[in-house]
């Protein structure tokens, strides 16, 4: 997932932006909940969007809307990911550590000019 980076300093940008990070989260879910998909889909950097789907919009759509994995979840699962109240900054990269049935997940966030 993609964020603007508007400090220049990665901690002081992660130490500001920690509640957007999880808001930015919180977003894709109520979109994916809203089945508004090509939204959802703008919200991932280019880079995944190119690797897991070759760019394909439709096959994101055709995934989610019949509940088939994408990378680790299904849709079902991605929507019950619960985000925790830090975000983690780890080998230069953006970390939001999560929670499904107990166990420990994390996606990365990238900065983004886009």
């Amino acid at each position: 997932m993609r964020l603007k980076n508007y400090y220049g300093r990665k901690n002081h940008f992660l130490y500001h932006q920690n509640s957007n990070i999880i808001d930015a989260f919180i977003k894709v879910q109520d979109l994916l909940r809203k089945e508004e998909y090509p939204k959802a889909w703008n919200c991932f950097t280019k880079s995944y969007q190119e690797a897991k789907h070759q760019g394909d919009i439709n096959g994101f759509i055709g995934k989610v809307s019949k509940d088939q994995a994408i990378d680790h979840w299904t849709a079902f699962q991605f929507l019950q990911l619960l985000p925790e109240e830090s975000v983690t900054l780890e080998d230069g990269r953006i970390l939001l550590n999560l929670t499904l049935d107990s166990s420990e997940w994390h996606i990365i966030f990238k900065y983004s000019d886009e």
